[in-house]
């Protein structure tokens, strides 16, 4: 299966249900009825949904042999300097809007002497 940083999909899903568990702890936290009180139910189930996936893993801890061969994306050089070039004419382009357009400076006017 693919792995993301040496990392598997499981500490994605970890870390997903746990990101919406606080989003729902906090979100219910402001609710005036009964249901703020689901917040601590949340933490718990969210607890054993961890303690199950840390307990039970579904790969072997170390690859096999047809699972060590890397293949190489050498077309990553051409990317990176892509998003180089971009980056640094976005940073260019930027300045300059800054410097023709934003900057500008505002004169004052003159204002004309009123007659009494």
């Amino acid at each position: 299966m693919a792995r993301v940083l040496g990392v598997g999909v499981g500490l994605f899903l970890i870390a997903f249900v746990w990101g919406i568990c606080i989003f729902f702890c906090l979100l219910l936290t402001r609710a005036s009825t009964g249901i703020s009180k689901l917040g601590p139910v949340l933490i718990v189930v969210a607890g054993i949904f961890t303690g199950i996936l840390v307990v039970i893993p579904r790969e072997p801890q170390f690859p096999t042999e047809d699972e060590q061969a890397v293949i190489y994306d050498y077309s990553i050089v051409y990317r990176s300097v892509l998003v180089a070039v971009l980056a640094v004419f976005t940073v260019v382009g930027l300045v300059m809007y800054l410097v023709k357009h934003a900057m500008e400076p505002v004169y004052a006017k003159r204002l004309r002497r009123l007659r009494a």
